[in-house]
């Protein structure tokens, strides 16, 4: 679950290793046509120790990520490569 605002995000979830996980990002988007936009992710998140993924600073893993979103009506599909695993996400703009 997570909230963005003019380029900000944030959000939660349990991750793969069923730790609790907080991410804040900021992502950047440029359309390609009126149903897709390229993008690119910048920021961090928790929740992971270094045993589950040693790119850590503070414990906090970095978050660089190229992202693809297509959407409909507002309704969306957007998958993401972040550190070395996809990320898939639902999501809802008005």
């Amino acid at each position: 679950m997570g909230v963005g605002y003019k380029g900000f995000e944030a959000s939660s979830m349990v991750n793969s290793f069923y730790s609790r996980s907080y991410m804040f990002s900021y992502h950047k988007k440029w359309p390609v046509n009126n149903w897709a936009d390229l993008g690119f992710g910048l920021g961090g998140i928790t929740g992971y120790s270094k045993e589950e993924n040693s790119v850590q600073l503070f414990n906090v893993t970095p978050l660089i990520s190229p992202t693809i979103n297509i959407n409909y009506k507002g309704l969306g599909f957007e998958t993401a490569l972040q550190t070395y695993v996809f990320v898939f996400t639902l999501n809802y703009q008005y």
